[in-house]
């Protein structure tokens, strides 16, 4: 079912602004103006109610979408709010290329000239960082799997299809999510040690800088796994089972984790050109090759990859804050807000309702959502936007069901559409299967552009501001049958000006800047236009 009505709810709301339109001045039967106007603009500032929530998971996982947000996240710190936070890194690894052929061109038997020499980590930094503003020394170990991180999932779907009443089970393989809280074991013993200078004021400059420099965080890994490598890749049976290669490969080498030793940072690493390089050379020539080993990344394969990130916050203000998608009260009356651990902060505007009730007809000019007075963040960058996703009353995220055909969904899908297209999910990224199951099925509020509604950050005024107004005319029109999305959750995002990404990217698994306010400074702003007199008078 289509579910892109946005024009139809254009219409709707240009017939009710010619209802007001057709309440224009008139002048009286003597020619003079009439000096009582017929509509009036008004402003309302509604409170809201929220609280704080922790979220039992949060997606850490890359290369799940197109819009995904892809990063390798390490590091630790101790936050004097927010507690310890700690990250790690997950990836399979497999060769971009095939090591150089020196075998005669008539022979399949491979040149043995070729000899191994070394083989390296090599960690492209995109200059982020979440920690202690100072220069310090950052050591990472880095480890060989012991268990294989499996790439795809299967769900069984139970639901009505084909007109069928009685409902049946449906088997679906899709790829696998991984989450902050996802653990994947690796040998006890690492086969490198990493260390890079990072000197936090250089990375804040930097990262604001259009021309990145390139650091990359390198360190030799152990002879042993090199050579293990280089011996594989210059088998026979690897170079010549093109469709068997990758599971050869990767039953022998499951994967690396990296782990942080001593940390006072966080920071990150871009997936693309982070690899693992092999030098090898002909011993006959002392001729030097390398090869690339891509890390959770590759053009021909869906390579898994994904950031493991813990909170304890443990003697802090959120101490209490332990059970998942309960509403928790912090004893500042503060609200707050982390990605990749999972604080977030939930928000009722229900009270809007009960305004609308007040008032017979009513067109909305403008809806904002605004947090004012942002405490100041110091070292602590507070996110740049944050997304505003629909949630039940029980805090957890709305979603649309499986798009079969039940009556689960068709009474979704009919109460979006009663949202007229300012209510959505990610449509346009799905997982490659047959039954088109959504990578991101979770509803959001769309703003007046088409896009995902945001609160936008700014720095000169210390607050987040975001509208709205087609949302909220929908909401307020009158209808029995509309389910009214009234309380929301808000998390870091990235929204795009990109026509091929018009939703954004999804940042709040890769993210672990963080802000608080007080919780008297969410506002929803109703700016509206009423009638004074009836319809043609």
């Amino acid at each position: 079912m289509n579910l892109s009505v946005k024009s139809f709810g254009q219409l709707a709301v240009l017939a009710v602004a010619l209802f007001f339109f057709s309440c224009s001045e008139e002048t009286s039967p003597l020619g003079f103006k009439n000096p009582n106007p017929k509509f009036q603009s008004r402003f309302v500032e509604i409170p809201v109610t929220s609280s704080v929530v922790l979220l039992d998971s949060v997606r850490t996982s890359n290369g799940d979408a197109s819009n995904d947000f892809n990063r390798m996240i390490v590091g630790k710190h101790i936050d004097p709010i927010f507690g310890e936070v700690s990250a790690s890194a997950t990836a399979q690894i497999y060769p971009l290329t095939n090591l150089v052929n020196l075998a005669k061109k008539d022979s399949l038997t491979l040149n043995d000239s070729l000899v191994f020499v070394s083989a390296e980590i090599r960690l492209l930094v995109d200059y982020y960082v979440y920690g202690a503003q100072s220069k310090t020394t950052q050591t990472y170990n880095i480890y060989k799997l012991s268990e294989s991180l499996p790439s795809s999932t299967i769900d069984t779907i139970r639901t009505t299809a084909g007109g069928q009443q009685k409902p049946v089970e449906f088997i679906t393989s899709r790829r696998r999510i991984y989450f902050n809280k996802s653990s994947i074991p690796h040998h006890a013993t690492p086969i490198a040690t990493a260390s890079v200078e990072v000197d936090y004021d250089k990375y804040i400059t930097e990262a604001n800088d259009e021309t990145l420099d390139s650091t990359f965080v390198t360190a030799t890994l152990d002879n042993a796994f090199g050579q293990e490598l280089f011996t594989l890749m210059n088998s026979k049976v690897f170079r010549d089972t093109i469709a068997e290669a990758p599971k050869i490969f990767m039953d022998v080498f499951k994967g690396i984790a990296i782990v942080p030793q001593t940390s006072d940072k966080i920071i990150r690493f871009f997936l693309p050109n982070s690899t693992i390089r092999l030098t090898y050379k002909d011993k006959r020539k002392n001729t030097i090759y390398r090869t690339d080993i891509g890390l959770g990344n590759h053009s021909l394969f869906k390579l898994v990859s994904y950031n493991a990130i813990e909170g304890d916050r443990a003697g802090t203000t959120l101490d209490g804050l332990t059970n998942f998608y309960q509403p928790f009260e912090p004893a500042d009356d503060r609200r707050y807000i982390q990605g990749a651990t999972g604080v977030a902060t939930v928000v009722d505007f229900s009270k809007v309702l009960e305004f609308a009730d007040t008032i017979d007809q009513m067109l909305v000019n403008s809806a904002e959502l605004v947090i004012k007075n942002i405490e100041e963040p110091g070292i602590y960058s507070p996110p740049s936007t944050l997304i505003v996703k629909i949630i039940n009353d029980n805090n957890r995220f709305k979603k649309i069901s499986y798009q079969g055909r039940n009556s689960d969904y068709t009474k979704e899908v009919a109460n979006l559409n009663l949202y007229r297209g300012y209510v959505n999910f990610d449509r346009q990224n799905s997982f490659s299967t047959a039954n088109g199951v959504p990578f991101d099925s979770t509803l959001n509020i769309v703003n007046d552009l088409g896009n995902f509604l945001t609160l936008n950050y700014s720095q000169t005024n210390k607050s987040y501001v975001g509208s709205a107004g087609l949302f909220f005319q929908s909401l307020l029109q009158k209808d029995e049958a509309k389910t009214p999305y009234t309380k929301v959750l808000l998390t870091p995002y990235s929204p795009t000006s990109s026509t091929t990404i018009p939703y954004g990217f999804h940042t709040a698994g890769k993210t672990l800047n963080r802000v608080s306010f007080d919780k008297d400074n969410i506002v929803l702003r109703i700016y509206y236009t009423i009638p004074t007199v009836e319809p043609n008078q």
